[in-house]
């Protein structure tokens, strides 16, 4: 009785938020620069990272003229570049990511400027590995799941960021630090973290 009663009492004060707040809608693009940080038997794997695209929908719910909730839905790419002994292999991963954030925005007198954070959730959808040793050269898809050499498909991070506001428009620099070892394989851990600059159009 009492868990429906929280149950209810939840739902009614997150529809009163919603019913309160503004909301626009609006397309998002940018540029994501990955850099896979690994480490194997408590070494790091030096890497280099990879320009990437992210282009999708986001959304604005604004409560006062302060703070706004910003959830979206984006394709997102994340690629790096390791180098080995005689070569290199570049990874290119597609992700379809989440981020949930927290836009705190301060009045300049004309633009306003933005601080947000928040979580982000991403899931891969596809990936392949670039591979070059000794002149020659060789791509292959990367295998999701739960094997020795498998990447997992779900990615979990915190991001942080700051930009500017001006009438429907927002340009937002930002890092993504992921939480989740993507690798299955032991002793060794790679997370994929990185800067992103973001455009954000609002439909008026």
């Amino acid at each position: 009785m009492e868990k429906k009663t929280v149950t209810i009492l939840l739902a009614v004060v997150l529809t009163t938020c919603y019913a309160q707040a503004q909301v626009a809608l609006g397309a998002r693009a940018g540029l994501n620069f990955t850099n896979i940080s690994s480490t194997w038997d408590g070494k790091k794997v030096s890497s280099n990272s990879l320009p990437g695209i992210q282009i999708g929908l986001i959304s604005d719910y604004q409560y006062n003229k302060s703070i706004s909730f910003q959830p979206a839905l984006l394709f997102s790419t994340h690629a790096s570049k390791v180098k080995q002994d005689g070569g290199s292999m570049k990874s290119r991963i597609s992700y379809i990511q989440a981020p949930l954030d927290v836009q705190y925005k301060i009045d300049l007198d004309g633009p306003n400027f933005i601080v947000q954070a928040g979580p982000y959730l991403g899931y891969a959808v596809n990936g392949r590995y670039k591979i070059k040793n000794e002149g020659a050269s060789s791509k292959e898809k990367i295998t999701f799941g739960r094997g020795d050499d498998g990447v997992k498909r779900f990615d979990l991070g915190i991001g942080a960021g700051i930009g500017l506001e001006y009438s429907n428009v927002q340009v937002v620099f930002g890092y993504n630090l992921g939480l989740v070892n993507l690798r299955n394989v032991n002793n060794y851990s790679t997370k994929s973290n990185g800067l992103w600059l973001t455009l954000n159009y609002f439909f008026l």
